[in-house]
């Protein structure tokens, strides 16, 4: 997935719902954590805009407004989305072995959990044309996802 960002990283500012968390292991409670984290970066020739989301709800699309500033993209580009059938999906491959470390147990997602099926189905990296890309448009992020636009420069 490396393949679909730049090298050169772009100021972003993202605005987006946001939950609140439970203490679960190590990790301490979190409060007003949003659920898209977005990055952005430019190919090292400057010609393509790179545009990665992370949706990090479990069950809904977040539709958001994109505005972008000094890049005028062609009004096509292209989508990568790995994205998976459940929150628990993977692909089948084992957990790595580490010496002396533990893993804990896998938490699956209740009656509509996907950790016991693991297979190359369960996971998949997905391209599509987009259209209708402009200085400003909308977009609608997955679910449990993580989105790649790849813009080109006008």
């Amino acid at each position: 997935f490396s393949k679909y960002f730049g090298s050169q990283l772009v100021a972003s500012d993202t605005v987006s719902p946001v939950a609140d968390t439970e203490k679960v292991g190590w990790s301490d409670a979190e409060k007003n954590l949003p659920y898209l984290d977005v990055i952005a970066s430019l190919s090292g020739d400057g010609e393509n805009l790179f545009i990665l989301v992370i949706n990090k709800h479990f069950d809904s699309a977040i539709n958001t407004s994109i505005d972008i500033k000094n890049f005028v993209p062609l009004p096509d580009g292209v989508r990568w989305l790995l994205s998976g059938t459940g929150i628990d999906a993977h692909t089948g491959t084992k957990v790595i072995k580490v010496p002396g470390l533990k893993w804990g147990k896998q938490i699956i997602d209740g009656a509509q959990g996907r950790f016991e099926h693991g297979s190359q189905h369960e996971v998949r990296l997905e391209n599509a044309v987009v259209d209708g890309l402009a200085g400003n448009f909308t977009y609608s992020f997955p679910p449990h996802s993580v989105t790649t636009l790849v813009l080109k420069r006008q």
